[in-house]
């Protein structure tokens, strides 16, 4: 009997262990983890890999991602689902997003106007320590709102791992070079400081440490994933191969390049970590490069195959429908917190230093106790923007109890508060006339806490000229404003001898103005003030008598100007009035009263591929006169295009162009923007005075020009012909601006 005992319970122990076992084993599964790569533009394909994971009904337990890994990875783990992801970086202006400028439209009058000077486009910061640069190209401001608008759900959180898909970025310290994994705080922060891309991207400063691309020291997070917990690692690798892409680089992808290559090692360690049970997802990207935005339909496809390519490995993760409809159940509860309504309780303005904050929120405080609206947020942001220099501008929103508090962050240009500018201005004509003058402009801004700016440009060469103004607003919000401006202007002129014979004469203008202002929002400027100084003319030639030779100057002026262009030299839509009103007085100490008006008239409108361009400018004397150094002038391309510069002077002046062209090609982006050429239609004339002016005197003609957006400017390459007489010009420089450069 215990012999058939033993047997028994030999039979039985074993069967009973293995029945009571496999509950436990079926019930376990096995952690699975998703380590997604940076890569710029090709990380859309890691969305075509999530779509394949949700249709095998695979569930992802955690999320480590790099760069751009970061933002999918991130979005994801926010609740976001990957049809709506891919829809977010298919419908997304990728190029808009990596440009710090805002749209002509948003930028500030006084910006504007600078624009119109003959200036490069980039500026230094320029101190009592030197000369400064930026940390970056781009700041990633516009990036920084693309995210915020899409967690703003996520302000209750302690860790990363409260979100519905435990999530970690990794970024790379700057100070030490080692990889810091980012699993608490702000997302929209911890994604930003994954993709900091060295030298192209401002780095993200963040609890004491300056942080950079998370690509340069582990761009694939297998090891990160591994220390979440993960069992079974899913590796989306979609870097770029060193050497790829540089047919036509242009900075950005320069910089990136030079992430690829540190990355390139650490890859390697990467996959070398793969272990049996884990899979490795290798997108066939070959044709796409890490700018390619405008390739993400194809990468997303691209991203859907490689992991239709895995499917035998793949399919045994998946678990029951059922379950995993629980799964995803509760990602997509999460992701629709984003569209509940918040009620911003308090607002807050942080990063300020030499900008004091009040008069800000007190622009904003009408927005405490309303729903935050992010179209109404965002023009409130520029409109701030315009206020100050702020390299940076943002916004978050902070749950603290019951209380949700929006947090405006602005971030103070580190170069400033001085910036220094250069220029260059040139023109040539195959007659021999022709310009060439250098120029330096310094600006000063926050000169005292209402905000004055004190600016001042320099010209030299065949135009010595020194022009200083100091603005001043009346508040640090206030459209109304006081300036005050000295100019000295030393020139070569052609002005009248007699018999209205014309010598050139050197030319001295020394003028002091003070003015009253208003700026109506963004594109619209009113000024009227008083004005004096003096004029002096030396020339040699015997028969020159204009007159006086030294003449005293004063009288008062009203300007408006109201720029709504979208472009300075090529505008495809947008409007320009300047209208000015200058009055000569005796009785304020000039030599001579008369009067003037001068009205300069642009409206430009797309058609098709191509553009149109209306011009009309009509300046007069007013009943009186205006003496021979205050004359108006015709001529030069696109002023009568087949006459040299100003060779028409005149007591009247009238002119209208119709222009039509067209872009095209872009140009090499160490060379410029984009390649134009056009043709048009030109009337005008210059006449002895108002009363003289006769349609049937008009000068007709015509010009055809090759122009470029050049990052020295704009540069025009032009034929023009006027009743007989034609003209070959080259001018680097702004040619459609009211007339003497005002």
């Amino acid at each position: 009997m215990r012999f058939h005992l033993q047997i028994m319970m030999t039979i039985l122990v074993p069967a009973v262990s293995l029945f009571a076992s496999e509950p436990t084993v079926n019930s376990v599964r096995p952690k699975i983890g998703l380590a997604l790569s940076g890569g710029g533009a090709r990380g859309g394909a890691h969305v075509g890999v999530l779509r394949v994971l949700e249709e095998l009904n695979i569930p992802v337990d955690y999320i480590a991602g790099t760069s751009m890994g970061a933002v999918i990875g991130g979005l994801y783990a926010a609740g976001l689902t990957p049809d709506e992801l891919a829809v977010e970086l298919t419908e997304t202006d990728w190029e808009e997003v990596f440009k710090d400028t805002q749209p002509r439209a948003r930028k500030s009058f006084r910006r504007k106007q600078e624009e119109r000077e003959d200036l490069f486009s980039f500026d230094l910061g320029l101190g009592r320590s030197g000369f400064k640069i930026g940390s970056g190209l781009i700041t990633g401001r516009k990036l920084n709102a693309l995210l915020r608008t899409k967690t703003l759900h996520i302000r209750d959180l302690d860790t990363f791992d409260q979100l519905p898909v435990p999530f970690q970025a990794v970024a790379t310290d700057l100070a030490t070079g080692q990889p810091v994994v980012l699993d608490r705080g702000d997302l929209v922060t911890a994604i930003r400081a994954s993709m900091a891309i060295p030298a192209v991207f401002r780095p993200v400063k963040l609890d004491g440490r300056i942080l950079v691309d998370g690509g340069v020291v582990q761009n694939l997070p297998v090891e990160t994933l591994r220390a979440m917990g993960a069992d079974i690692v899913i590796a989306v690798d979609v870097s770029t191969p060193p050497g790829s892409g540089l047919d036509d680089p242009n900075a950005l992808m320069v910089a990136r390049q030079s992430v690829d290559l540190m990355s390139y090692q650490n890859i390697i360690v990467s996959r070398g970590l793969i272990r049996d049970r884990d899979i490795l997802i290798t997108p066939d990207l070959k044709d796409m490069a890490a700018f390619d935005f405008g390739k993400l339909h194809d990468i997303i496809a691209v991203g859907r195959v490689a992991a239709q390519a895995c499917l035998d490995r793949l399919k045994p993760l998946g678990i029951d429908p059922a379950d995993y409809e629980t799964h995803r159940e509760r990602l997509e509860t999460f992701g629709k917190r984003r569209h509940e309504a918040i009620i911003i309780d308090q607002l807050e303005i942080r990063g300020l230093t030499r900008i004091d904050p009040k008069p800000l929120a007190a622009k904003l405080a009408g927005l405490e106790g309303t729903t935050l609206d992010w179209e109404n947020l965002r023009r409130d942001l520029v409109r701030l923007s315009n206020l100050g220099e702020f390299q940076e501008f943002g916004f978050r929103v902070e749950k603290e109890g019951e209380t949700d508090r929006l947090v405006i962050e602005l971030g103070e240009d580190e170069r400033g508060p001085g910036f220094l500018r250069l220029g260059l201005r040139l023109r040539s004509e195959l007659r021999g006339n022709g310009e060439f003058t250098i120029l330096a402009n310094y600006r000063r801004t926050m000169v005292n806490r209402f905000g004055a700016e004190w600016k001042t440009r320099a010209s030299f060469g065949d135009l010595n000229s020194i022009d200083s103004e100091f603005y001043q607003p009346f508040g640090f919000t206030s459209p109304w404003f006081a300036s005050g401006r000295i100019t000295w202007r030393h020139d070569l002129d052609e002005v009248f001898g007699m018999e209205s014979s014309r010598v050139e004469a050197t030319t001295r203008r020394t003028l002091a103005r003070a003015e009253l202002g208003r700026q109506i929002g963004y594109s619209t400027e009113i000024r009227t003030g008083v004005y004096a100084g003096g004029l002096n003319v030396q020339e040699d030639e015997a028969d020159f008598t204009p007159g006086n030779t030294s003449v005293d100057l004063a009288g008062f002026s009203f300007r408006v100007v109201a720029d709504h262009m979208d472009h300075v030299d090529f505008p495809r839509r947008g409007s320009l009035v300047h209208l000015e009103f200058t009055s000569s007085q005796e009785s304020l100490g000039a030599d001579e009263n008369y009067e003037k008006a001068e009205l300069n008239l642009v409206q430009a409108l797309s058609w098709g591929r191509g553009n149109l361009m209306g011009r009309l400018r009509f300046d007069t004397e007013i009943g009186s006169g205006v003496p021979y150094y205050d004359r108006f002038n015709l001529g030069g391309l696109f002023n009568m295009s087949g006459l040299s510069h100003d060779a028409l002077q005149g007591q009247t002046a009238g002119f209208a162009q119709l222009l039509y062209y067209r872009r095209l090609t872009d140009l090499p982006p160490v060379l410029g923007l984009g390649l134009y050429a056009g043709l048009g239609l030109e009337a005008g004339n210059v006449w002895d005075g108002l009363d003289f002016v006769d349609s049937n005197d008009l000068k007709t003609g015509f010009n055809g020009f090759l122009g470029a957006e050049t990052i020295l400017g704009p540069m025009f390459l032009g034929y023009g012909r006027t009743e007989g007489e034609d003209s070959f010009h080259f001018v680097l420089g702004h040619v459609f601006n009211p007339p003497n450069g005002r």
